[in-house]
């Protein structure tokens, strides 16, 4: 069985299947794999702390990313997503986020 997380009101899906979450003040849109976008009414503090032991970090202040799912261009400072716009990592965020990527590795 796959391995579900609650993302709000009666939304549940498989963590693996979600690429990205973006907050809009206390909305969260998060974005999957197959194309699927939902909005919820639960905040990114909520939902990083949820998603905290699977995989997913908090690239600036207003985006959470899968990293097993993401193209992470350090010189650019950027992260990837086939079909969506490059985001910025925040310049507080780059250090923690290659020591993290050096003990993936």
């Amino acid at each position: 069985m796959e391995n579900l997380v609650h993302l709000g009101g009666r939304l549940e899906r498989p963590v693996n299947q979600i690429l990205f979450l973006r907050s809009e003040i206390n909305y969260t849109h998060i974005f999957m794999r197959n194309g699927d976008h939902y909005v919820v009414a639960t905040t990114l503090k909520k939902l990083e702390e949820r998603l905290a032991d699977h995989g997913f970090w908090r690239i600036n202040k207003s985006e959470l990313i899968n990293l097993t799912a993401a193209r992470i261009m350090r010189n650019e400072g950027t992260v990837k997503f086939r079909n969506h716009k490059p985001m910025k990592i925040s310049r507080r965020k780059k250090q923690k986020l290659d020591d993290v990527l050096s003990a993936w590795a």
